[in-house]
């Protein structure tokens, strides 16, 4: 992790969801490295624990939560858990999703349906759970982890990149509502990205290699701790005047091709 100052985000407490794991994880470490008391929330209670463990070892409080983001009633109990352990909440990275993908054609109802409910519902019901508090404190900012995919079109991304593209217009809308409020939200757009996330994507690490040097001009994958450090950014004061924003970091993937 680079040599940065420690107290961007010193008093600030952060609730990062989908944190198990990947992007997730990075961002919980990145936050308690600069200071944030951090609450994490995953389905995934074992890695969660890891990344629990991480942010105490970076010198931060931290809570975690073992819960389902596609069960509405969960993450209103999740935010309300945080509220009660660590206190009002500053920052929201709602990075929580799945990379289901496949030809519209052959999807069925329940795997559009799945996708939808785990990527863009719990973001609706996160954000909305968490804005209750922030509007009434008159602070507060938002950090929505949306995809690059849902900027073009792509033979059998869907219905994966049609939930990531409601959630850059949903940031948008969150941005306009509450600006006036004291309140930043932005989106952020991940390329491919060195995670277990993008695993099911390719069907070996040959195939994995070929498409990102074809498709990304850097000709790499990103690392987790480099959008950690953008997500960083965005929800710090250093991104004061942005909202409703959304954050490409692709590596020039939708550039497209060399």
């Amino acid at each position: 992790m680079p040599n940065i100052a420690q107290s961007r985000f010193a008093e600030r407490i952060c609730l990062v969801t989908g944190a198990a794991t990947g992007i997730g994880r990075a961002v919980a470490w990145r936050m308690a490295h600069e200071g944030a008391c951090v609450a994490v929330l995953d389905i995934n209670g074992d890695q969660l624990e890891i990344t629990r463990k991480g942010i105490e070892a970076r010198g931060a409080k931290s809570h975690a939560i073992t819960a389902d983001v596609s069960v509405a009633d969960q993450v209103r109990a999740a935010v309300q858990q945080v509220e009660i352990h660590l206190g009002p909440i500053d920052v929201l990275v709602s990075n929580a999703g799945v990379p289901i993908v496949g030809a519209i054609a052959d999807l069925s109802l329940d795997e559009w349906d799945r996708t939808f409910a785990i990527n863009t519902r719990s973001t609706f019901v996160v954000v909305q759970a968490v804005l209750s508090g922030m509007r009434k404190r008159r602070r507060g900012v938002i950090s929505i982890t949306a995809s690059s995919a849902a900027l073009v079109g792509e033979v059998g991304s869907a219905p994966y990149a049609p939930s990531k593209a409601a959630l850059v217009n949903f940031a948008k809308q969150v941005a306009v509502e509450n600006a006036h409020l004291g309140i930043r939200c932005n989106s952020v757009c991940p390329g491919w990205v060195d995670t277990p996330f993008n695993d099911p994507s390719f069907a070996n690490d040959d195939e994995r290699r070929e498409t990102v040097q074809r498709q990304v001009p850097m000709g790499r994958e990103g690392t987790p701790d480099e959008l950690a450090a953008a997500i960083a950014f965005a929800c710090s004061d250093d991104a004061s005047y942005m909202t409703g924003h959304t954050l490409v970091v692709d590596g020039g993937l939708t550039l497209g091709p060399t």
